[in-house]
C-alpha cells in the first residue's frame, strides 16, 4: 500500500439533472395522458362508426349502396376515410388542450 494514501478523501461526482418534458414534479401519468386521450378517442370514433354502419344495414339504405356499382372495399373504404379524418381532428385539438 505504498502508492495508495489512505487519509486523502474521495470526491464524489455531482450529479446535474435536466428535464427535457415536464418538471420534478411530473409523474408518470402526467407524461401519459396524451396517449391514453388519443386511443380513447380512435376506440370511441371506431365504435361510432361501426354503429353507424350497422344502423346503415338495418334501415335498408346499405342494400342500396350495394346495388349500385360501388364496390365494397369503396364503402367501408369512405366509412373509414370519413370518421378517420373526424378522429385525427378530434384527437389534435383534445391533446392540445391536455397538454
Amino acid at each position: 500500500m505504498s502508492g495508495i494514501n489512505s487519509s486523502s478523501a474521495i470526491s464524489t461526482p455531482k450529479i446535474h439533472t435536466t428535464y427535457q418534458y415536464g418538471n420534478a414534479d411530473t409523474n408518470f401519468f402526467n407524461k401519459i395522458t396524451p396517449l391514453l386521450m388519443g386511443f380513447f378517442i380512435f376506440f370511441f370514433i371506431f365504435l361510432v362508426s361501426g354503429i353507424g354502419l350497422l344502423r346503415e344495414r338495418s334501415s335498408g339504405t346499405l342494400e342500396r349502396l350495394l346495388a349500385t356499382p360501388v364496390r365494397r372495399s369503396e364503402i367501408v373504404g369512405g366509412y373509414m376515410l370519413g370518421y378517420g379524418a373526424m378522429t385525427i381532428v378530434q384527437t389534435i385539438v383534445i391533446v392540445a388542450t391536455t397538454l
